[in-house]
């Protein structure tokens, strides 16, 4: 009688939970709320908060908060929703103009931190005068630390940490930079080695006999056949 019992508490709440579950109203774009069902660990909430200050001017860490800063999307950029909106869409034949859409809110954050961190600095955009389309470079120095803690910058449900883990630290060991203009110019590698290797004169003498440019050798790296000073 017990199982029976219980198997009975167990259609009703299953009858219950069905009765739950949101469903779309006779306004089209009104939905149920589904707060009940959300995961705690919300993926739009970073993982700590940003405490130290920045630098002054251009930096890394200021280029990652403006990147992984909330958006809205609302009014012509409003999301269509692939369980909400598009079934109604695709049923109804709606042109793109016409579409249900919702409003919503976008971020990104990283999920799972990799091995070895590679941050691409954008220098160039492009610049629309009417029907032309032109580039330009930005020029300027961005700060980068030698030591970088990601972790205001991933979600709260993170991969790849300890139980109660707060920062996610890197530490700085390569640069590539590139100096000239949009049209022209080298990239210089600046990499963290240990002293004295043997293989280093080698490398530089390879390096400098595939460089086009023989005059573009940064001053501050010696030549293998003159005393470093």
């Amino acid at each position: 009688e017990n199982g029976k019992e219980g198997k009975e508490n167990g259609k009703e709440n299953e009858k219950e939970v069905k009765e739950e579950e949101p469903e779309s109203s006779d306004n089209e774009g009104s939905y149920r709320s589904e707060e009940k069902t959300r995961d705690p660990l919300d993926p739009t909430k970073e993982l700590t908060r940003m405490t130290t200050p920045l630098p002054v001017g251009q930096s890394i860490a200021a280029s990652l908060l403006e990147f992984t800063a909330e958006e809205r999307l609302e009014g012509t950029n409003a999301y269509e929703c692939e369980k909400c909106c598009s079934p109604a869409n695709k049923n109804k034949g709606k042109t793109d103009a016409a579409k249900t859409r919702v409003e919503a809110t976008k971020r990104y954050l990283i999920v799972t931190p990799p091995a070895v961190l590679t941050i691409h600095v954008k220098r160039f955009q492009q610049i629309h005068t009417g029907p032309k389309v032109s580039m330009r470079k930005f020029p300027g120095h961005v700060h980068f630390p030698l030591i970088f803690d990601i972790a205001p910058f991933c979600c709260k449900n993170v991969e790849r940490i300890s139980p109660g883990q707060t920062s996610i630290l890197y530490s700085l060991y390569g640069v590539v930079s590139h100096s000239g203009s949009l049209g022209g110019g080298h990239y210089v590698a600046y990499v963290k080695s240990r002293d004295k290797l043997k293989q280093t004169d080698d490398m530089l003498e390879a390096a400098r006999a595939l460089c086009a440019d023989v005059h573009a050798e940064p001053s501050s790296i010696p030549s293998p056949s003159s005393p470093s000073s």
